[in-house]
């Protein structure tokens, strides 16, 4: 089975509570894609009140998928929209974006010194390399 890979923003309280282990599951809207079991999101962590990333990212992944159209929720099918899933989720990962990435997600201009930071770990590397080699 080829498992797809989901780039996802998540916002700072979400994300941070995905980190402590709190928080095992997401909701996410399924109208412009589809999650299935073992696929892979790497959530980004968005802050809404600055309105841009903050470099950290997450790497999950999905273990159960909920959603009304497959396996309506015993209380009542108006529980869950139809254009919803709630995803159980398994941390597998985290770390920092390099300055460089970072500003490109929030579009800003890339500083070219920190192209070649020796101090900046390429964390998402890891993450990267998990999906690649079970491809």
């Amino acid at each position: 089975m080829k498992r797809e890979s989901h780039k996802i923003k998540s916002w700072t309280l979400f994300f941070s509570d995905i980190l402590s282990g709190e928080r095992t599951s997401d909701i996410r809207c399924t109208e412009d894609r589809r999650f299935l079991k073992g696929d892979y999101m790497e959530l980004q962590e968005w802050d809404p009140i600055k309105n841009k990333y903050t470099g950290r990212w997450a790497l999950v992944e999905i273990t159960y998928v909920q959603t009304n159209k497959s396996n309506p929720c015993a209380i009542s099918r108006e529980a869950l929209r139809d254009d919803y899933t709630v995803l159980s989720i398994k941390l597998i990962g985290a770390g920092t974006y390099k300055e460089y990435e970072t500003a490109e997600l929030n579009g800003d201009p890339v500083p070219l010194d920190s192209y070649s930071d020796p101090d900046i770990e390429d964390s998402n590397a890891i993450g990267r390399n998990l999906i690649d080699s079970e491809n």
